[in-house]
């Protein structure tokens, strides 16, 4: 992290997944381009546990190389 003062401990963290219904991944493909996946996040325990909606061009993305 390049500020640490902006950093959060892990039961930040937990309280976040533990009151949300869901996330949002943004990434950036190799073409510039920004996409969004949603997420549902849940934990057992301490182990954080993503399942991703659909990643909707990883295909086309993975060819592309």
């Amino acid at each position: 992290m390049r500020r640490k003062d902006y950093e959060m401990n892990a039961e930040f963290g937990f309280e976040v997944i533990d009151h949300s219904e869901f996330g949002v991944l943004s990434l950036v493909d190799p073409k510039g381009e920004v996409y969004s996946v949603p997420l549902s996040i849940a934990r057992d325990g301490k182990q954080p546990r993503m399942r991703l909606y659909r990643l909707p061009r990883f295909t086309e993305l993975k060819s592309e190389k």
